[in-house]
């Protein structure tokens, strides 16, 4: 899903990217979030900043064209990250840790974030799910700079701490082919990964630029891992090894930053690149060639393919002031 895109609004394309139109929340908002549910096509949630008097969590059922509060009176702050798992909606806020909507009419919301005597996970701004049953949770507390794992109705337990100050997360997730398999990228640390389901944790920074921030972190449908980086030239880079070798995809982003990146999940040929300022880049081909879309966001802040209908595709643009579809 979409995460951290603060003052961005959100698009949608119907034609894999080739036109693209704004969605409406009948207010203006920043969107921070953006969730699919892993069963009925057509239903997202997305998580927003927090303003007075405004909602935080909208559900949308018809891919977004039309939006209703999906937590209302619930006092959330703002919503950094979400995940479905096995029909439960998982959202991660800032100050308010993890809240789970149970199913129910009305749905019930309750906060997990009890992470051990005295301790409790607060500043979340990253959430992934193994999609288990029982779901594994990590979720990244910005506030600690610590990784955490959560099993079932266990304690939030520490697996991994950034040491160094200004280190945070910007991607967290399990490999979808390989449940054991999870993946981190971090400002100054680079890439790290768990071989165990989350419980340790190992950078694997072999063929990846020392000191320099990834970011839009993605596997394709035939397991290849693809990260962007950020700052100049902005290269993308893939590992077609579970992440122990990565190597450049190609040289031709050579004048921006990659923001965000998104793989077709039903096509390992085809995917997007935001650039910063640079516009919104697709390859059919693997990555070996890449052609601008017209009319796409030009700062995409963040991509995702719709896991339903691979034409379908989101994108928040840093420099329109509304909200788009």
């Amino acid at each position: 899903g979409l995460t951290n895109a603060p003052d961005s609004p959100m698009l949608r394309s119907v034609d894999s990217g080739y036109t693209w139109h704004p969605l409406s929340l009948g207010f203006q908002a920043q969107t921070y979030a953006l969730a699919f549910h892993p069963t009925i096509s057509g239903t997202i949630y997305a998580g927003l900043g927090w303003a007075p008097g405004d909602p935080r969590l909208l559900r949308s059922e018809d891919g977004g064209l039309n939006w209703q509060d999906a937590a209302p009176d619930l006092n959330l702050l703002t919503i950094y990250a979400m995940v479905e798992a096995n029909g439960i909606l998982h959202t991660a806020t800032n100050g308010s840790g993890l809240h789970v909507r149970w199913p129910g009419d009305p749905p019930i919301w309750e906060s997990i974030s009890y992470a051990g005597p005295g301790n409790w996970v607060s500043y979340l701004t990253r959430l992934a799910t193994d999609g288990g049953d029982p779901a594994t949770l990590l979720a990244f507390d910005k506030g600690d700079r610590t990784i955490y794992r959560l099993v079932s109705e266990s304690p939030w337990q520490p697996v991994l701490h950034l040491p160094e100050p200004g280190d945070e997360v910007y991607d967290l997730m399990f490999d979808p082919h390989n449940p054991a398999r999870a993946y981190a990228t971090a400002r100054l640390s680079g890439l790290w990964r768990s071989t165990d389901g989350g419980l340790t944790w190992a950078q694997a920074n072999v063929g990846l630029p020392a000191s320099v921030p990834l970011r839009g972190l993605t596997v394709g449908d035939d397991g290849t891992l693809y990260a962007g980086q950020l700052g100049a030239p902005g290269r993308l880079y893939a590992s077609g090894d579970g992440g122990d070798h990565w190597a450049p995809l190609n040289d031709d982003f050579t004048f921006s930053t990659v923001h965000a990146f998104a793989a077709d999940p039903f096509d390992g040929d085809v995917a997007y690149a935001g650039l910063w300022g640079g516009g919104t880049w697709k390859t059919e081909d693997g990555g070996t060639t890449w052609d601008l879309l017209p009319n796409a966001p030009v700062s995409a802040a963040a991509l995702a393919v719709d896991p339903h209908n691979p034409q379908m595709i989101y994108a928040t643009d840093r420099t329109e002031p509304v909200l788009w579809q």
